[in-house]
């Protein structure tokens, strides 16, 4: 059954639905569910390149809505990996502005090992540099606001449910992924052709259909 929100969980909904695809006669311990997790989080992998992901924000000094925080070591901030693209930076509440290494460079030759309050930051592989270490790795507050990747489907303790991201009416849709691409034991070849023919049709209207949505609040004028 859903979870207390109303979203649909892995054990109760989605995986039961997928299960409910496969031949009657195979039994549970004949389906790997490593297989089926890990295709199901392909489909999510998918959404997010092709969303563009969802707003959300994130903060070193206290966990956000989705269990995750960033890293601050002295000036370096390493982005959590739900994190897709940064499009706003604040210390404190007060907005810091973008400048390259080389502009940084010029400002302060020495603003690598320099302390204090950041003004400014930079980019670099895995998050952000800035201008100085404000000397409180986990005080805070560093906020960052963007675009955020809806988490894949894990088991530990407390981890988020992926399926509470999606509209309501398409939390079942990642299914359609894992059964267009999973084996279908014990069905015909041409039965297996269809079912998954059709369930790929399913999958990518959802996609699309996701897509679409992504104009719509972006260009809002479109819809008419």
């Amino acid at each position: 059954m859903p979870d207390s929100d109303g979203n649909l969980t892995w054990e109760d909904d989605v995986r039961p639905f997928i299960m409910g695809k496969l031949p009657h006669d195979v039994s549970e311990g004949a389906i790997n569910n490593a297989v089926l997790v890990g295709d199901l989080n392909v489909a999510i992998g998918i959404v997010n390149e092709r969303t563009g992901g969802f707003e959300s924000s994130w903060r070193n000094d206290q966990d956000n809505d989705y269990g995750t925080r960033l890293t601050l070591s002295g000036a370096v901030c390493t982005f959590p990996r739900d994190v897709q693209e940064a499009q706003t930076v604040h210390w404190a509440g007060t907005e810091l502005h973008f400048r390259t290494e080389a502009q940084l460079n010029q400002i302060d030759p020495d603003w690598r090992s320099a302390t204090g309050v950041p003004s400014f930051y930079t980019t670099w592989a895995r998050g952000i540099k800035l201008d100085c270490s404000p000397g409180n790795d986990t005080g805070g507050p560093l906020e960052i606001w963007g675009m955020g990747n809806i988490p894949r489907l894990t088991f530990t303790a407390n981890a988020p449910n992926p399926f509470a991201y999606l509209p309501g009416n398409h939390q079942l849709s990642p299914a359609f992924y894992v059964i267009g691409n999973a084996p279908l034991y014990g069905r015909a070849k041409d039965e297996v052709v269809a079912i998954q023919a059709d369930c790929r049709r399913q999958w990518e209207e959802f996609v699309a259909s996701l897509e679409w949505g992504v104009v719509e609040r972006k260009y809002p004028p479109l819809k008419s």
